[in-house]
């Protein structure tokens, strides 16, 4: 972000504008949100910051080789820092997301933190490596492959509008979900 005007401001914006715009449409809009909205603003947030950490990772490893082709060519360099590099980068954008997050859920909740925020860096680890691991995969393809970012870009698109990010699978506080209980064992698969 150095040569934006906000700069390093839109590390904090950009999740808080994508959740706002999130929450219209489906915390408003599709009524999600209507029995509990901070429950929902905080659930939506979880979702769509780890989400987007994920969907960065693998939509810009489908290039990381091809688009840095001069710089393998011209010196030695070894290849799977590209992916490596592009992860630590993405990891640093969640890292200000999940501020924004830490800060909902303070305010949302009015509560201190419990002792389960203890498991938030395994996790993150967790999906870290999860993240990396596909990176290599994706990045090993797209240096193949030109069509490979175009099919990722697909392919995550499909999955983050199929994943409960925006809706509750399983009922709720009597309230049904929106998957049918006879589809949930398969859904959850």
């Amino acid at each position: 972000h150095r040569d934006k005007l906000l700069g390093n401001l839109w590390n904090l914006l950009d999740p808080l504008l994508f959740l706002g715009v999130y929450f219209l449409v489906f915390g408003i809009g599709l009524r999600q949100a209507r029995d509990d909205p901070f429950g929902f603003v905080v659930y939506l947030a979880t979702g769509v910051l780890a989400y987007r950490f994920f969907e960065g990772c693998l939509t810009q490893a489908a290039v990381c080789v091809r688009s840095n082709s001069g710089l393998l060519h011209s010196v030695y360099f070894p290849k799977a820092m590209l992916p490596i590099a592009l992860c630590f980068s993405r990891l640093y954008d969640f890292a200000w997301g999940l501020l924004i997050l830490l800060a909902l859920v303070w305010a949302t909740t009015g509560s201190p933190f419990t002792p389960q925020i203890l498991w938030l860096p395994l996790i993150i680890g967790l999906e870290f490596l999860l993240c990396l691991g596909l990176a290599f995969w994706v990045a090993y393809l797209g240096a193949i492959f030109a069509d490979t970012q175009n099919i990722v870009a697909v392919g995550t698109r499909l999955l983050f509008f199929l994943s409960p990010i925006f809706y509750y699978a399983r009922g709720r506080d009597g309230h049904p979900g929106l998957v049918p209980e006879r589809y949930l064992d398969l859904y959850y698969l």
